[in-house]
């Protein structure tokens, strides 16, 4: 996994997410280690652009997973 590119803030999910998660089998924890390493492959190429410009500038930050029964975790 490649370094930190940021820290994370504030980090909160709803009920819902955190139920879907477990549903899923997913790690939240694993999802911010993703997020804040950069793993941002499900986004196009302009995304991830701009992704790394809101790191540079202290901006929000975006990421979207893919989870394995087909609904999306962002």
């Amino acid at each position: 996994m490649a370094g930190l590119l940021f820290a994370l803030g504030v980090v909160v999910a709803t009920p819902v997410a955190l139920e879907l998660l477990e549903e899923q089998g997913m790690d939240p924890d694993e999802l911010l280690s993703w997020h804040v390493s950069g793993d941002w492959e499900e986004f196009g190429t302009e995304d991830r652009a701009l992704n790394y410009q809101a790191v540079r500038e202290g901006l929000r930050v975006f990421s979207a997973y893919e989870l394995a029964g087909g609904g999306g975790c962002g």
